[in-house]
């Protein structure tokens, strides 16, 4: 199961989320390997206290691939605010660099191997090899992406495309704030889940 361990909003809103935009499809292809009945947003709320660690993955998944969805119309609203975010891109893949990783290149490799898992003949041993290489992949970006972050003037720069970005999205649909609420409960049960699912030593 993947892991939750950055914030939710900076995904969302800002350049953060430019790995977590990739790395959607694997959580959805990780969550399809399950027997888990997927789960519509609206009813989410209810039957997530009752819900296994698979079922809370993809009603996750599914608010957070509600609230893309948000995001990209904003965008599209807002020709200025791809601008804001490409910008953001750029300076943060050469922070990253600087730092010693090749963000583009960790990317392209990520797409290659997620196409891969679309093969419905790739063997089952192959595929959830595949998945741990995919995750240990997306766990190394975020980890150049925040040691690339701990620079001040990145921070900025992140915090101002995080706010004109959510502003948009707000105007957009109203019910961002109400999604991202939901995605905040949903992680932390589905941490808890994971908690209490790892083997002890």
């Amino acid at each position: 199961m993947f892991s939750l361990r950055r914030s939710h909003v900076a995904r969302i809103a800002g350049a953060a989320s430019l790995f977590a935009c990739v790395a959607l499809p694997l959580q959805a292809m990780a969550a399809n390997t399950s027997a888990a009945k997927p789960v519509e947003p609206n009813v989410q709320s209810a039957q997530a206290q009752q819900s296994s660690p698979a079922q809370l993955q993809q009603q996750y998944i599914a608010v957070r691939r509600e609230l893309m969805q948000i995001k990209a119309k904003a965008e599209h609203d807002d020709p200025a605010l791809i601008k804001q975010s490409e910008q953001y891109r750029k300076e943060l893949f050469a922070a990253m660099k600087k730092n010693g990783s090749d963000p583009q290149k960790m990317i392209e490799s990520f797409n290659s191997m997620a196409a891969k898992l679309k093969d419905k003949t790739l063997p089952e041993a192959k595929r959830k090899a595949l998945l741990g290489e995919l995750r240990g992949l997306q766990m190394s970006f975020f980890a150049a992406e925040h040691k690339a972050m701990q620079e001040p003037a990145l921070q900025a720069t992140s915090k101002k495309l995080e706010e004109a970005t959510l502003a948009a999205m707000r105007k957009t649909n109203s019910n961002t704030d109400k999604l991202i609420k939901e995605m905040q409960v949903l992680q932390g049960k589905l941490l808890k889940a994971q908690a209490g699912a790892a083997p002890t030593k």
